[in-house]
C-alpha cells in the first residue's frame, strides 16, 4: 500500500495517463459576397448602404458600402439567415431575404436597386 509521497506520486501518474477529451472546436465562419446594380442601366453601384441582420433575432449585425465596383463583403458571420438591407440615394431601399449562410461557405448574393425617379412617359 502507499502512503504519503508515493501515494502522490501514484495519483499524478494515474492522471497523467488519463485522456483528456478536447475542447470542441469552434464553429466555422462564412462570408457573404456580392454587388450592387442598377436596374435601369445595369451599371454596378458605388456608396451602397448595406445592413446585414440576423432573421432568427433580428440583430444588427454588420453595415458596409459598396466599394467603387459595387462590391460588398461581410465575412466572419455564423451560420444562419440574414435579410440584406440596401439604400443609395436615388434609388428605391430593397431588402434582399431570407438569405441562408452555411457554416464555413461564402455566399454570393447580387442586389439590384431601382431608381426612385420616375420617368415621364412619351404620348
Amino acid at each position: 500500500m502507499l502512503t504519503g509521497r508515493g501515494m502522490v506520486i501514484a495519483m499524478v501518474m494515474a492522471l497523467g495517463s488519463t485522456p483528456i477529451q478536447a475542447a470542441a472546436s469552434p464553429a466555422a465562419e462564412s462570408t457573404l459576397m456580392g454587388v450592387v446594380t442598377a436596374a435601369e442601366y445595369g451599371l454596378s453601384l458605388s456608396r451602397v448602404s448595406l445592413t446585414l441582420r440576423s432573421e432568427s433575432n433580428h440583430a444588427f449585425i454588420q453595415v458596409r458600402a459598396t466599394d467603387h465596383r459595387g462590391a460588398f463583403r461581410f465575412d466572419e458571420l455564423p451560420a444562419g439567415i440574414y435579410s440584406l438591407e440596401a439604400t443609395r440615394a436615388g434609388f428605391e431601399r430593397t431588402t434582399v431575404e431570407p438569405i441562408l449562410v452555411l457554416e464555413g461557405t461564402t455566399r454570393s448574393e447580387h442586389v439590384t436597386l431601382q431608381s426612385s425617379h420616375t420617368k415621364p412617359r412619351s404620348s
